[in-house]
């Protein structure tokens, strides 16, 4: 990075802080709410007490792709995901509807800020099958909103699922995707 700089190149590559946060599941929960956004309820299965309800998410804190993500409906399912925890997984709400993912592309060069975003169509393990882009300010307004209080110089994928009028972030990766 510091070779570009000093050529006079701004490299549009997220920093560590931001590549740190967004690759942890639970620390970007945290760091959206800090900005005023609502995320799901999220919380490190080992110490889960069942107060989300059902159905949950159950995936791992710094997993990517949608790898080991378990959607548990019960009880039984519940004691199967703590059996096959490491220390590694979180738990989040269950919102909205798989009809209803979106992600929103966010790109910043430390001036300016701008997004585009697709409905799309969950596929196996949550990759996209099918994507349509969509319009929606509220994606617009809030990809502004967290570019810059991240300070984002580089790109963010920020996911999301819509619940009634609104939506709600799930998780942030700090690259295209």
């Amino acid at each position: 990075r510091s070779f570009f700089e000093k050529l006079g190149v701004t490299l549009l590559i997220n920093n560590d802080e931001i590549i740190n946060t967004c690759l942890d599941k639970e620390k970007t929960a945290t760091c959206l709410r800090e900005f005023g956004i609502r995320t799901p309820k999220t919380e490190v299965l080992s110490t889960y007490t069942g107060s989300f309800g059902y159905p949950v998410i159950v995936k791992l804190r710094k997993g990517c792709g949608g790898k080991l993500l378990m959607k548990v409906e019960d009880d039984k399912d519940l004691e199967y995901a703590r059996y096959k925890d490491n220390g590694a997984y979180i738990v989040q709400e269950y919102i909205g509807y798989e009809k209803e993912d979106y992600t929103t592309g966010g790109f910043a060069n430390g001036q300016t800020a701008s997004s585009i975003s697709f409905r799309r169509d969950l596929g196996y393990g949550g990759l996209s099958i099918k994507a349509e882009l969509v319009h929606e300010p509220f994606l617009e307004q809030m990809a502004q909103n967290v570019s810059r209080e991240m300070n984002l110089v580089g790109c963010i994928n920020i996911q999301c699922r819509r619940e009634g009028d609104i939506f709600v972030p799930y998780e942030i990766n700090p690259r295209i995707s």
